[in-house]
């Protein structure tokens, strides 16, 4: 049809990218790059073995290796021998890791053949807070170079979570986030960026973008009234009737 299609990268790398196990293993041999700590176990022996290779190092929590949205994530102290049985059941392999216990962050990023074009990164306060967009160099060397060496393209997402202060990798989506159009408002349009390289419009290095830091951003998904009334003699300027948009 004619269509091009940006792909993350090829088919196996994209299914390594997803089982966490294979993931983290990649990641921690790349330098510069923080990747949890963590065991694989498919049985609850092989949880008790790991168990003990990684108590009293840090509190430790259970998660599949292949699964979306939190699915069956738990900390270990939220969890017992029966519910463990049953979340090995449904999952078939797991990961004893690492809970990393900080902030979260979301980097939002555009690429062509390991070359990044564009990012940013936002700051998750809380679950009812706005989202910050932040300069954390430690997150922006990380993501160089995750894209360099995993030689990722097009558009995706890169997750880190804070364990005392350090930014680990938490994981890679290899697509554009729910939340990407905060990347936009904060000045990286990058579904615009991305239709430019790809279609041939724009050669990578003639993007340029600037990135609005500290903007806090918040989602609405309903309405609020922003002024009960509104006293016209306050205003020195004529104001013209805001027209609904739906775009």
């Amino acid at each position: 049809l004619g269509v091009v299609v940006a792909t993350v990268a090829g088919k196996n790398r994209v299914n390594a990218i997803n089982n966490k196990g294979k993931f983290y293993s990649n990641i921690s041999k790349i330098k510069g790059v923080n990747s949890p700590e963590f065991r694989i176990f498919r049985n609850y022996e092989e949880f008790l073995d790991g168990k003990k290779q990684l108590k009293n190092k840090f509190e430790l929590c259970i998660k599949p290796s292949v699964g979306v949205y939190g699915s069956d994530f738990y900390k270990l102290s939220d969890v017992n021998k029966s519910k463990l049985n049953k979340v090995i059941a449904r999952n078939k392999t797991m990961l004893l890791m690492q809970f990393l216990d900080g902030f979260e962050y979301s980097a939002d990023c555009v690429a062509k053949n390991g070359q990044l074009i564009g990012f940013v990164v936002r700051k998750k306060l809380s679950p009812n807070e706005p989202q910050v967009v932040v300069n954390n160099q430690s997150i922006n060397d990380q993501v160089q170079l995750l894209v360099k060496e995993l030689n990722l393209n097009g558009l995706f997402n890169i997750q880190f979570k804070e364990y005392q202060g350090t930014p680990f990798v938490l994981e890679i989506n290899p697509r554009l986030s729910g939340r990407s159009y905060y990347a936009t408002i904060a000045g990286v349009n990058l579904p615009s960026i991305a239709a430019e390289i790809f279609l041939g419009i724009k050669k990578p290095e003639e993007i340029k973008t600037t990135v609005s830091y500290g903007l806090k951003i918040g989602n609405i998904n309903q309405g609020v009234p922003v002024l009960s009334e509104i006293d016209s003699s306050k205003f020195n300027t004529i104001h013209q009737p805001i027209k609904e948009s739906h775009d």
